[in-house]
């Protein structure tokens, strides 16, 4: 009988000995490699999401063969970053005749290749027909087997101490080609992503640190595109002429569900972005500042996550007197908050060129505007009593949305040390006159330009007295006010006492 393709090539380390695994035939190993398989696919996951796996005698011994070769090569792996890096001893400066012979054979564009490989059946992970020439053992689809590789790599980069070898292992865009492999995080299993993702921001945290320490490595960590190609936008013509896969991949895993579900991976993405753009390096400044699909990914991104905090506060916050869990589950919050308002504050300040303006419109529009609309809700009738609670322990939703908007608007002044943003957010506060955009404008989608900026220049118009500015009074300093008077209660009036000092001392008073 004709060998599948999707078999064990017996070339390349198959173990079909005879009178071993009698069970197991080709076909079952090649099957048991496909629901081992990083990537998703019909085999595992169907039509409805359920596994589509047998349970045969031959199918279970297929799993277990397929489980042991997948140790072997990790280990196989995992030997060879050690030999090659000294076995962990960090003084080596790799000059070695082991090192030579890492680099002669090419093994590193070997581990590269594992890592690429995704094959599925016929097809590969982006629905392309794949290579039948290809001699790669099945294993090499297992997320444990990439995970250790991107680990094994990080290491090599990590312990560089000679600048010449940094530069050998940069060269060809193997680096490159490894980091954007693991894009989009979309196309993984759950059990692989986590087990590639720890490795796969290690590797990117070890690239990040060797380029703040000689930014002359750009060019390396750079590659030259077409503005025809798909992976860049042409629409934008102010789009580089170079992709810079570590940027973009550092902001990608960030911006996924996958990342911001571990909250380690999700701060050491950030901490890449911040690092990266506050390198003082000409050529990575020109492309921060280039880059505005990344610019406004980023600004985007940054206002979502705040919305989401909000409205995880406003939940936890609404209904009967909080209780213990939850006032915990409360201050958790609370401390996220604190630590994003403080990345917000980063980016403001990492010098990059318009930067800090497209991020200041961006939560003008898509998060003050939302906070300014919940201050001035009108509150319901108060809900039934509650047995064993007053009235006046219950706090309705709209109340709750109020009171963690004027929270909010504190910590926004407290952390945001961002002079332009507080002055455009005390307008908005304050000043006597507003803007009818507040209630009237949409969401823009899509910011291209400064030309596309609303609410800044409506804000500036205001200060300026430019009578060519329709305005409208503040009803929002209005509502302010009337919590200060306690006229919605002693609820809000403690939240607003706790938000004026924190406009008074304010760096932009």
């Amino acid at each position: 009988e004709k060998e599948s393709r999707d078999a064990p090539n017996t070339g390349h380390g198959s173990t079909n000995t005879p009178g071993k695994d009698s069970l197991t035939t080709d076909a079952e190993l090649a099957a048991a490699f496909r629901i081992m398989a990083a990537t998703k696919s019909p085999d595992k996951e169907g039509d409805n999401f359920g596994a589509a796996a047998t349970r045969d005698d031959g199918s279970v011994c297929g799993i277990q063969r397929a489980k042991a070769l997948e140790s072997r090569v990790v280990e196989l792996i995992a030997a060879i970053g050690d030999i090659v890096n000294g076995a962990g001893n960090r003084t080596v400066q790799r000059t070695d005749p082991v090192f030579e012979y890492f680099c002669e054979k090419c093994i590193l564009s070997l581990l590269v290749d594992i890592a690429k490989e995704v094959r599925q059946g016929n097809k590969d992970a982006k629905g392309n027909k794949a290579n039948p020439e290809s001699s790669f053992h099945g294993v090499v689809w297992s997320g444990l087997v990439k995970a250790q590789v991107y680990q094994t790599v990080s290491l090599l980069i990590s312990d560089v101490r000679n600048r010449s070898i940094v530069y050998y292992l940069l060269s060809n865009n193997y680096i490159n080609e490894l980091i954007q492999c693991m894009q989009p995080v979309q196309q993984w299993t759950e059990p692989a992503i986590a087990a590639m993702l720890p490795a796969y921001v290690d590797l990117l945290k070890s690239l990040t640190l060797q380029l703040a320490d000689d930014p002359h490595l750009f060019p390396f960590l750079t590659i030259e595109c077409n503005q025809n190609e798909d992976d860049v936008d042409s629409d934008d013509q102010d789009s580089p002429s170079v992709q810079f896969p570590l940027f973009s991949a550092a902001l990608e895993t960030a911006c996924s569900y996958y990342a911001q579900s571990d909250s380690h991976a999700y701060a050491t993405c950030l901490a890449i972005i911040v690092n990266l753009m506050q390198i003082p390096h000409t050529p990575i400044q020109t492309w921060m500042s280039q880059s505005s699909v990344s610019q406004r990914m980023l600004a985007d991104h940054l206002c979502q996550r705040l919305l989401d905090r909000y409205s995880r506060i406003t939940y936890l916050t609404t209904g009967p007197v909080v209780d213990g869990p939850r006032h915990n589950a409360v201050a958790s919050q609370l401390m996220s908050l604190k630590d994003h308002m403080g990345m917000i504050h980063e980016v403001f300040w990492s010098g990059v060129r318009g930067l800090d303006v497209r991020l200041c419109e961006s939560l003008l529009q898509r998060v003050v505007s939302v906070l300014l609309k919940n201050l001035s809700q009108a509150l319901p009738k108060r809900p039934f009593l509650i047995v064993g609670l007053v009235d006046a322990d219950v706090i309705p939703e709209p109340e709750a949305l109020a009171q963690v908007a004027t929270v909010i608007f504190s910590f926004m002044f407290s952390n945001l040390a961002y002079v332009p943003f507080q002055r455009m957010l005390a307008v908005a506060l304050f000043h006597p006159k507003s803007t009818p955009i507040w209630s009237t404008l949409q969401w823009i989608q899509k910011m291209e330009s400064p030309d596309d900026y609303v609410f800044m220049p409506a804000l500036s118009d205001i200060v300026n007295n430019d009578q060519s500015r329709e305005t409208c009074p503040n009803s929002f300093r209005e509502e302010i006010i009337k919590s200060l008077q306690g006229k919605y209660g002693e609820w809000r009036t403690a939240v607003s006492a706790f938000f004026f000092p924190k406009v008074l001392f304010a760096e932009g008073k």
